[in-house]
């Protein structure tokens, strides 16, 4: 792909302009809507999935699409289980799309074929987000590198922007940095991300791995600055060196206001930890607005995006100036 294309599907991706109203503004930016809870996996730290509960239908992951768009969302990000089990994937990708919002997927990219990719594609999809922990399978995890290579060769020429994503815990460290590595030299933007602390904020890698942990953020910090496609953002790359290295990371939790979740059911999530039994269709921008505070689950938390747009929140331009230089970089280098 040309730097042009590239340039051009990258500008797609983000809706530049209504972001930065909702930068000011007191209306949501960002939804997470599970599409299914049933997975094609079973990884031994993952606890969100339910293979006996059937996919919502089409017609009620439209309407929820219609509900979060009236509340004043620009981008949806499909999740599960694994989003490319349900049968209509494609119409919900379509739905979005023509409610005007930027539309991500989470896959573990097992079931993205040829066939598959050109369905999300036509259907207007606009990045791909593909979960990828170890190189090789593992009795933990099959989110591996050598798994889904066929559909990260397709990916390379789509007009979907992917991005390769991988969790790092007690579990997945002996070979995150290869899978950083690899994704790097197929020249798909790749992000190791610290895992969600547990109740007491405590990340679940042992005491002795922390060095290492703090190696690979540090990493993903030069290797971006020299223009190499990481795809953290510089602000939440900080982050994690903060937290990691025990100094203070000062953040306003937006989870619940400008980020929120809707699971499989139908209720409304603050995130996806956090969950509540309230319908979607009994929410109101007063009750965004009331979570608006600061949370004490805050301090161990791993959930990037939201993270990322609470970040944005305390110091948007800070946040913009950061990303200038290694983008211009990126692109300077194809």
């Amino acid at each position: 792909m040309s730097r042009g294309a590239a340039l051009r599907r990258d500008l797609r991706e983000v809706p530049w302009l209504r972001a930065a109203r909702r930068v000011f503004d007191r209306r949501p930016m960002h939804c997470g809507i599970y599409v299914t809870d049933r997975c094609n996996l079973a990884c031994r730290y993952c606890a969100e999935f339910d293979n006996a509960r059937p996919h919502p239908t089409l017609a009620e992951l439209e309407r929820r699409i219609d509900l979060v768009a009236r509340l004043g969302v620009i981008k949806v990000a499909l999740a599960g289980g694994e989003p490319l089990l349900h049968p209509e994937i494609d119409g919900v990708v379509a739905r979005a799309k023509r409610r005007g919002l930027t539309v991500s997927l989470s896959t573990n990219a097992l079931l993205l074929d040829a066939a598959m990719l050109r369905r999300l594609e036509t259907a207007g999809l606009d990045s791909l987000q593909i979960s990828v922990d170890r190189v090789s399978p593992s009795r933990v995890t099959r989110k591996a590198f050598d798994s889904v290579r066929p559909a990260l060769e397709l990916l390379r020429s789509s007009t979907i922007k992917a991005h390769i994503s991988g969790v790092i815990c007690g579990d997945t460290l002996d070979e995150a940095g290869e899978v950083l590595r690899l994704g790097l030299d197929l020249g798909i933007p790749t992000e190791l991300r610290l895992v969600h602390g547990d109740d007491a904020g405590v990340q679940r890698v042992p005491e002795g791995d922390r060095q290492l942990l703090l190696e690979l953020v540090d990493r993903q910090l030069g290797l971006k600055q020299r223009g190499r496609p990481v795809h953290g953002t510089t602000a939440v790359l900080r982050h994690e060196r903060a937290r990691l290295r025990g100094a203070p990371s000062p953040w306003r939790c937006v989870a619940g206001y400008k980020v929120f979740f809707v699971s499989a059911t139908g209720h409304f999530w603050p995130c996806s930890v956090v969950r509540t039994n309230r319908p979607l269709e009994e929410i109101t921008l007063e009750d965004l607005q009331s979570w608006d505070r600061p949370k004490p689950c805050q301090e161990g938390c791993g959930i990037a995006c939201v993270i990322q747009h609470s970040l944005l929140m305390r110091g948007p331009l800070r946040y913009v100036a950061a990303e200038v230089a290694p983008r211009l970089r990126r692109y300077w280098r194809r």
